[in-house]
């Protein structure tokens, strides 16, 4: 059961109490974080640490970074990120998306042969010269 000091702030926000705040925090970040961490525990264990990790991936700069002092005051805040979004559970649709290497590779490959000049060449038999 989550402490009710923000019961208050949870009407503002109009979200319901029926829904645990695992779930808001699920449901808004869908597609953002993995489906199958344990949020719920983050929540009661280290709910500082899972404020800033939200906080980051809400941030519209995909450079980034936990700031050094957050790493030296609350030591948790990178396993948390790492539970978060760098540990691919394998079922939810942000890891089969995001944290698939198949897909990566792929998309890494295709990049690179459309960036290549040379691209028409790549695709032809080997004439023994490669003006590339």
């Amino acid at each position: 059961a989550e402490k009710d000091e923000f019961e208050n702030f949870w009407k503002y926000l109009d979200i319901s109490s029926e829904i645990s705040l695992a779930e808001e925090i699920q449901n808004f970040f869908k597609n953002q974080i993995c489906q199958n961490a344990d949020i719920q525990n983050m929540i009661q264990e280290n709910p500082i640490e899972l404020a800033y990790c939200l906080a980051l991936i809400t941030a519209s700069d995909r450079y980034s970074v936990i700031p050094h002092w957050v790493h030296i005051n609350y030591p948790k805040t990178e396993p948390i990120m790492k539970q978060l979004r760098n540990t691919p559970c394998g079922k939810c649709p942000y890891c089969l998306e995001k944290l698939n290497p198949k897909k990566f590779l792929a998309m890494r490959i295709s990049e690179n042969i459309m960036m290549n000049p040379c691209r028409k060449m790549l695709s032809m038999p080997l004439s023994g010269m490669n003006p590339c």
